[in-house]
């Protein structure tokens, strides 16, 4: 009988013997004794006696099936292990054997000239909550070079603890929204706050935004510095109002003169009011100017959208409709809080089958959306539009109207409603040179805005006192005011949830304003086919304007008495006064002292005395 000699199991192969079985029943011997190959591209040591002790070539990795399967691409292998790479990093080849094999991935990263690991690019830094690169070159925010931080650009500022509570001092303290003839700062403070509230709240986390646009107002220089509010002098020598709006006011406070009336008493007031309807003091009461269609008492910045159904995707009509909040600030910058207003066209040889919306304008997106531009061209567009406005103050308040329009590439069209004046052949000028100005210094292609006016100087009755002051003059129109029935003794209601129904006309001539002196190349402006449709559709500059006695003036307005009848004009209280049981009264001066932190003063204006205000309850 031939003796069986056990000899070590040969590189390359495994044998599992009887050493490790403590049990013999029911096994084969060969199964024990004789040697096994490893799996293809695998080896093994000499007296290997496992399958795991077969490993795979570099480049390779056991799978579940007991084979060396290629390395996918990503990974590198190696002891027939599929391994990752580093962070931020993967290999560009299947097959891969070493860790020098991963590279640092696309452009976002390069590899560290000591450590060999792969670090934020140049412009980028790391969100260590994610280890993303966060490109900052751009806004809302910027590379420091020298400390490889994100800071908050020009037009925006840090949401730190100190700046959240600056912003809530002056939004307490401030007394320009509370102005009755003008909802600029009132409604656009509304917007910025349910935008950006909960980053702005006491509570705030590091899960906010880091950088926030500059809020209406202030000034925001970017990098670490604070927020920054104009020093606040109740009664300047000259009346002026602010031009810029939130984030458009990248570095300074822009101002322009307010426009007067050479043979009335000017307006004093403060000079931390945002638009022009800030600049009067008293509106004359006429007939409702605007159809079923547009209520535009209701809007601050209304604009129109033409949505041709033929044209337009039916989801693009439903988030019209439905007011969708995503829809409505992505891709119109339209303010979802106020309901758009809507006519279905048929049967118009100019407009089949379309769609009319008024909705009101998100200024403070578009404002955001134009930051990068406004940084840099600010200074430029601020002085050519002052040199061509002629104190009208038209040239100012069309400019956030034209770029919501020029920004709105949904399928709609877009036609801005050229805030507040009455047409006419100067202002139509004035308006179709700031449009010229604005694509040309912000360097923005594409067709023009199309615009229309909410009322023409024809419009008011050959009979009528007033017909004679518009002959004259130009005319202001102010929209959503809020009603003084049964709120006379209250605070300003900030939500105005009850219009005035009639129209509301200032008159003014502006000692810059050259009659008969147009603009050249515009003297004959007309409207297009279209936009002409458009305004009549809406009714726009057809009803009479009639003035209208015995009216209730808006809230916290004061009413004279004429020969035993009410006037048809409504004051606003002036210098030191603030409106009170229906009458203006000699304001309290309050000092800072008076009120000690967390309380903070609220100055006497037209609305209300000075007064302290808790800012822990803000």
């Amino acid at each position: 009988m031939q003796e069986l000699r056990c000899s070590p199991c040969g590189a390359g192969f495994y044998a599992r013997g009887f050493a490790s079985l403590t049990n013999f029943t029911g096994i084969n011997p060969r199964d024990f004794v004789y040697a096994a190959r490893c799996p293809e591209f695998s080896s093994s040591r000499r007296g290997a006696t496992r399958l795991s002790e077969c490993l795979c070539e570099d480049g390779r990795f056991m799978n579940t099936s007991s084979q060396c399967e290629v390395c996918p691409l990503g990974f590198y292998c190696a002891i027939s292990l599929q391994l990752s790479c580093p962070p931020r990093m993967r290999t560009a080849h299947s097959g891969a054997k070493h860790a020098a094999e991963c590279e640092c991935v696309a452009t976002q990263y390069e590899r560290h000239a000591t450590s060999g690991k792969c670090v934020c690019s140049g412009g980028r830094v790391s969100v260590p909550a994610t280890e993303e690169c966060v490109v900052c070159t751009d806004f809302p925010a910027k590379i420091s070079s020298a400390n490889n931080q994100c800071e908050c650009a020009p037009g925006f500022f840090q949401n730190i603890v100190a700046n959240r509570v600056l912003f809530r001092r002056n939004t307490v303290s401030d007394i320009s929204a509370t102005h009755p003839l003008s909802p600029d700062l009132r409604e656009t403070l509304r917007t910025y706050s349910e935008l950006y509230g909960k980053d702005l709240s006491a509570d705030s986390t590091a899960n906010t935004l880091t950088c926030l646009p500059c809020p209406p107002g202030a000034s925001c220089r970017g990098s670490s510095h604070m927020l920054e509010y104009p020093t606040q002098r109740r009664f300047p020598a000259a009346a002026t109002y602010a031009t810029l709006t939130g984030a458009l006011s990248n570095q300074s406070l822009r101002t322009a003169p307010c426009p007067y009336d050479p043979h009335e008493r000017p307006f004093r007031r403060t000079t931390h009011g945002l638009g022009v309807s800030s600049c009067f003091y008293k509106a004359a009461s006429v007939s409702a100017y605007e159809s079923s269609v547009l209520k535009i008492s209701h809007y601050t910045f209304p604009g129109v959208l033409v949505v041709r159904i033929r044209d337009s995707a039916a989801s693009t009509i439903s988030s019209i409709m439905s007011v969708n909040a995503t829809y409505y600030t992505e891709e119109i910058s339209a303010n979802y809080r106020v309901p758009p207003s809507m006519l279905y066209v048929q049967n118009n040889a100019i407009l089949p089958s379309s769609y009319l919306f008024v909705v009101d304008m998100n200024t403070i997106q578009v404002g955001v959306r134009h930051s990068f531009a406004m940084h840099r061209k600010q200074h430029v567009l601020h002085e050519a539009l002052l040199e061509i406005d002629m104190g009208t103050g038209v040239a100012f308040s069309s400019l956030i109207p034209i770029l919501w329009a020029l920004s709105i590439r949904s399928g709609v069209l877009p036609i801005f409603i050229v805030p507040g004046v009455v047409e006419n052949v100067l202002l139509r000028s004035i308006v179709e040179r700031t449009i010229s100005i604005v694509m040309t210094v912000m360097q923005i292609t594409g067709p023009r805005p199309l615009y229309i006016f909410v009322a023409e100087t024809g419009q008011f009755s050959k009979s009528n006192e007033l017909h004679e002051l518009v002959e004259q003059k130009l005319v202001y129109i102010h929209r959503n005011l809020c009603s003084g029935v049964y709120q006379d003794n209250s605070e300003l209601d900030y939500t105005c949830a009850d219009k005035v129904q009639s129209s509301y006309l200032s008159t003014f001539q502006s000692g810059t304003v050259q009659r008969g002196v147009f603009l050249r190349g515009e003297e004959s402006l007309v409207p297009s086919p279209l936009v002409a449709e458009v305004r009549a559709l809406l009714g726009l500059g057809v009803k009479p304007l009639v003035e209208e006695r015995g009216q209730v003036c808006p809230q916290k307005m004061v009413q004279k008495t004429e020969d035993g009848r009410r006037n048809t004009m409504c004051y606003v209280c002036d210098a030191a006064q603030f409106f009170q049981n229906g009458i203006c009264v000699r304001c309290t001066l309050v000092g800072s002292s008076v009120c000690p932190p967390p309380f903070v003063v609220k100055t006497c204006a037209w609305t209300h005395n000075s007064k302290c205000i808790d800012l822990s309850t803000q």
